[in-house]
């Protein structure tokens, strides 16, 4: 369940989930808030 409310708050930009998760790209070493629009 947290998993689908972590990605709809993704994939809209949800600013009431900055600070909450973070999104990470193993390969890259790059992480991202998920309010950033990259």
């Amino acid at each position: 369940m947290y998993n689908e409310v972590f990605e709809r708050a993704r994939k809209a930009r949800d600013p009431r989930f900055d600070g909450r998760f973070f999104i990470g790209v193993r390969t890259t070493g790059i992480y991202c808030r998920p309010i950033c629009p990259a």
